[in-house]
């Protein structure tokens, strides 16, 4: 059989992309010499975000996101610790950003609202924030209303054209041996269940507003609040984006030391106090979620050649169409700068640093992917402001280049009205109920008949998410589809988790062998040993194997509680309390 072409790959993601592209990219050009593009195009980079997600199943599932972010709000929901316990680990506190989890929980005991629909729009909201940072930091640089409009677009967008776009695949053939990181498109990160958004917002904030105070563009005391509240989210919210802050405020500072005058000092100062302030306030909570004791948990230099080049490979290719077009408009840049255009040297040093960072550190599963991310922000002006001199010049090539940008945003969003779920849900008040008859009977037969502090010995990962209960550990469930429970259950257990691998092993070892058909010893002696390790909590066992159930059957001190086709509930005898019985 011939070999798959290039549009053998194209389905309806592709064919939403290609429309949403072209289709934004006509609007663009028509608009951005008049007065209208100020806000036409502001507009087309905001509303596909809350459409897409008002006809996304992507809403409607527990996922890898909707597990996280679901499991430890219903937690506190219910009254529970804070910080939560990690879902996947019972007896253990949550090591990953919860402030976020928190603020929903009390917002849906409030409202009634769902967690899920309420994240949602949350995000939605810090997409605003994002562009409108976009805007504030963009007119920092030019007072072209179309150059200004196209850097808010490219905030949203991105600036790459390879990675997730439509040229993403025959590039990939084209060169094997490169890896498109594939999570760096802005609006790809909102309306997505992440901790994210909110974090990304306020980077971009504190960004848009150390370029400011750095050119004297408003009351420092004022801007340097502004940095010191966002610095203080992003280490709350999302640790990641408060590190990102650190290269980007680097750069801001870097050039007011360059200045050397007292003003420009002054200012130094209260940018510093605005950074490092916070920073400490949020320490011991970054210490308490951020530090791993897995192998593969760990955070340090690149070490390997191996790693750098790869990465040096993935910046290029990220940073190409940003570095083409500023070689294109160089003349422009430099007599900008001689101007004295500080604002456009401190993203010129942002770029730079933020690069830099990508390719010397290292975080697991190469979330320092974020540093790309981060830059986009110092880039997005960078790139309008190119664009808009080479549509004066060549009005043919920037609008080809400009649908190459859109595309790899376009198909991000593409993807959701037709991802493929692993478990349809449906909200009911602020909780995830499943579509399935039977295992919705299931999960709330767990909900309503268990103690909230039980823990459950199941391969099923959806028992946190729908049936308000922990797990004593994260087993080889199923991962189907692209929902995104999204890491390998290795990963999803050293790294999320966070717990030592001989612990983590342990655990491992131990559900497996009372989840075994023919695990060895008996399966008393395998809760047992389960018990003492989750020590006055009740244990229960969860499967749906005809062969581990009759095992359980016939095992003493096993009893069942509940079956179903979805599976069956076991108590162990040495948790002896009221129980309404079986159903």
């Amino acid at each position: 059989m011939p070999g798959a072409t290039f549009w053998d790959t194209w389905g309806r993601p592709e064919i939403f992309a290609i429309s949403m592209a072209v289709g934004v990219a006509l609007l663009v050009m028509l608009s951005v010499r008049r007065r209208a593009g100020s806000w036409l195009i502001p507009c087309l980079t905001f509303l596909p975000v809350p459409l897409v997600a008002l006809f996304s199943k992507q809403f409607n599932l527990v996922g890898w996101h909707g597990f996280m972010h679901a499991a430890p709000i219903y937690q506190m929901m219910a009254g529970g610790a804070v910080p939560p316990e990690d879902p996947l680990f019972a007896g253990g506190s949550l090591r990953y950003p919860w402030v976020e989890h928190w603020v929903v929980a009390q917002l849906s005991r409030f409202s009634g609202a769902s967690v899920h629909l309420l994240t949602v729009w949350i995000e939605v909201g810090a997409y605003a924030a994002l562009l409108g940072a976009g805007w504030w930091l963009a007119s920092t640089v030019t007072e072209d209303r179309g150059a200004i409009a196209l850097g808010v677009l490219f905030t949203g967008f991105g600036i790459s054209v390879f990675h997730v776009g439509l040229l993403a695949e025959p590039f990939q053939r084209a060169f094997p041996g490169l890896w498109l990181e594939s999570r760096v498109v802005p609006l790809d990160k909102f309306a997505n269940l992440s901790a994210m958004p909110l974090g990304y917002a306020c980077l971009a904030v504190a960004s848009a507003a150390g370029v400011r105070l750095s050119v004297a563009a408003g009351p420092p005391t004022r801007l340097a609040l502004i940095i010191a509240v966002c610095t203080l989210s992003a280490a709350l919210v999302h640790p990641l984006s408060w590190l990102c802050i650190l290269p980007f405020q680097g750069a801001v500072g870097l050039v007011l030391i360059a200045a050397r005058n007292r003003e420009d000092y002054r200012r130094l100062v209260w940018l510093g106090a605005a950074v490092i302030a916070p920073s400490l306030l949020a320490l011991p909570y970054l210490f308490s979620v951020g530090v791993s004791e897995s192998s593969d948990g760990w955070s340090g230099l690149t070490r390997s050649a191996e790693l750098f080049w790869a990465k040096a490979g993935d910046a290029a290719v990220f940073l190409a169409p940003l570095l083409g077009l500023v070689y294109l408009q160089r003349a422009t840049l430099r007599r900008m700068l001689s101007e004295g255009n500080r604002a456009l040297r401190i993203l010129l040093v942002a770029v730079a640093s933020l690069a830099a960072a990508y390719l010397v550190l290292r975080f697991p599963g190469r979330n320092e992917y974020k540093f790309l991310l981060c830059l986009v922000i110092a880039g997005a002006p960078l790139l309008g402001l190119c664009l808009r001199g080479l549509l004066d010049r060549h009005g043919v090539l920037a609008g080809v280049f400009l649908l190459l940008l859109l595309t790899p945003g376009s198909r991000a969003l593409g993807f959701r009205p037709w991802f493929e779920v692993t478990r349809p849900c449906r909200t009911d008040g602020p909780y995830l109920r499943a579509v399935d008859r039977a295992a919705d009977r299931l999960y709330q037969w767990v909900a309503r008949e268990t103690p909230a502090d039980s823990v459950f010995v199941t391969a099923d990962l959806g028992i946190p998410p729908l049936g308000r209960r922990g797990l004593y550990v994260a087993l080889d469930a199923p991962w189907r589809g692209r929902d995104g429970w999204g890491l390998e259950p290795f990963s999803l257990r050293q790294w999320h988790v966070r717990r030592p691998d001989a612990v983590m092993h342990a655990r491992h070892e131990q559900a497996l062998l009372l989840l075994d058909p023919a695990g060895a010893g008996p399966a008393t002696d395998v809760i047992a040993r389960i018990q003492d390790d989750v020590p006055n909590r009740p244990v229960f066992v969860h499967s749906n194997d005809p062969e581990v159930l009759a095992k359980l059957d016939r095992t003493a001190g096993f009893i069942r509680r509940f079956r179903n086709t979805a599976g069956a509930i076991y108590a162990t005898a040495r948790w002896e309390a009221p129980m309404l019985g079986s159903r």
